[in-house]
């Protein structure tokens, strides 16, 4: 999934997309993020006041 994430704060997020994310599909069941797999930018770190972070999350369907 291609996601961007914007600061609209004043203050500068740390971001995790291992601890603060969850993908679930339409019945409501979690979908795991893939770990091993290699996407097009992380999103993951700190985003600075006023800021935009782009990446990819990439899920493993069960």
């Amino acid at each position: 999934m291609d996601c961007t994430i914007e600061n609209t704060s004043s203050t500068e997020p740390t971001i995790s997309s291992i601890m603060m994310f969850k993908i679930v599909d339409k019945d409501g069941r979690a979908c795991a993020q893939s770990i091993m797999t290699q996407g097009n930018g992380q999103l993951d770190g700190v985003i600075g006041a006023g800021r935009k972070m782009t990446g990819q999350y990439i899920v493993k369907l069960n």
